[in-house]
C-alpha cells in the first residue's frame, strides 16, 4: 500500500471547470456550505458551545464539501480528450454517499470500496445512484479499503483514484472553506477549542489550521466511535482522544467552544 500524502493546495480546488462541464451541479454548488453555527446546551458555568450543522449540506453531511472539492480537483487534472472521467475511492459512509450522488448528477461512473458492515440504507442509496460497489471485510476496515482501492486502480488505470485519506486537497477544503466560514460566523469571538469526529482527519486538521491563525493557543480534540475497529480496543493516544458512544458520533455536527 502507498500511504504517501500528495496534492498540497493553496486554496479550495477551483470549481469553474466542473461547473462549466457539468452545469447541473450549479444548484448543488449554491447550496453547499454556509451551514448554521448554533449554540447548543453545555455544562452549567462552562464554555459556550456551538455546533456547525453540516447536515444542512445538500446531501446531508460535511463530506459533501470534501466530495465536491476532490471532484473539482479531479476534473481540473483530467484530460477529457483522452478518456472519460471515472472516479474511485474508499469510504466508510458519507463520502461515498456524496460522491455517488455527484457522479449520478453528472453521469460519471463512480466505484466505491466500502466495508461489508455498511447499512442496507447506504447500500440502497449507492445502488440507486448507479455506483459500483466493492465490499471489504469490516475486520480490515480502513487499511483494507485503501489497499483494495489502490489494487483496483493498478488493475484498471482508467479509474481516477481520489484517495481522500491521503489527498491534501481534503484538508485544504476545510482550511479554506469550512474553517473560514466558522471564523466569519464567530464575528470576532475567539474559539478556545475545536472538536470534531475523525475519519480521514481532513475536517479536524483543516478547520484547526484556520482557527489556529486566530488563536494560536487553540485546543483541538478528535473523537472516534467507541466501536470503530482500529486494531486495538484502546483509542490511540487515550489521554487526548475521547471515544464517543454511538454508531456515528458527531456525524452531522462538529462542536466548537467559545471563550
Amino acid at each position: 500500500m502507498n500511504f504517501k500524502l500528495f496534492n498540497p493546495q493553496q486554496g479550495v480546488p477551483d470549481p469553474t471547470k466542473a461547473l462549466e462541464l457539468f452545469p447541473q451541479l450549479s444548484s448543488f454548488s449554491q447550496g453547499l456550505g454556509n451551514t448554521p453555527l448554533k449554540e447548543v446546551p453545555g455544562p452549567e458555568g462552562g464554555a459556550k458551545i456551538l455546533a456547525k450543522l453540516e447536515s444542512t449540506n445538500p446531501f446531508g453531511s460535511v463530506k459533501d464539501r470534501t466530495a465536491f472539492g476532490l471532484f473539482c480537483d479531479a476534473v481540473n487534472r483530467h484530460d477529457f480528450s483522452q478518456r472519460p472521467l471515472k472516479l474511485l475511492d474508499a469510504s466508510g459512509g458519507n463520502m461515498g454517499r456524496a460522491l455517488a450522488m455527484l457522479g449520478h448528477l453528472c453521469d460519471i461512473p463512480v466505484h466505491l470500496v466500502i466495508p461489508d458492515s455498511s447499512s442496507q440504507t447506504l447500500l440502497n442509496t449507492l445502488r440507486e445512484a448507479n455506483a459500483e460497489i466493492t465490499l471489504v471485510d469490516k475486520r480490515h476496515f480502513l487499511l483494507g479499503m485503501i489497499a483494495r482501492a489502490q489494487e483496483i486502480k493498478r488493475q484498471n488505470p482508467s479509474w481516477t483514484l481520489l484517495s481522500q485519506h491521503l489527498n491534501l486537497a481534503n484538508v485544504a477544503v476545510h482550511r479554506h472553506q469550512t474553517g473560514q466560514e466558522i471564523l466569519r460566523q464567530l464575528a470576532g469571538a475567539k474559539a478556545g477549542g475545536w472538536v470534531a469526529s475523525v475519519g480521514t482527519g481532513g475536517t479536524l486538521s483543516g478547520v484547526f489550521a484556520a482557527l489556529e491563525q486566530d488563536n494560536p493557543a487553540l485546543k483541538v480534540q478528535g473523537t472516534t466511535p467507541k466501536e470503530m475497529p482500529f486494531a486495538t480496543f484502546s483509542p490511540p493516544m487515550a489521554e487526548t482522544n475521547t471515544p464517543a458512544q454511538g454508531e456515528w458520533a458527531l456525524d452531522s455536527a462538529s462542536r466548537l467552544s467559545i471563550r
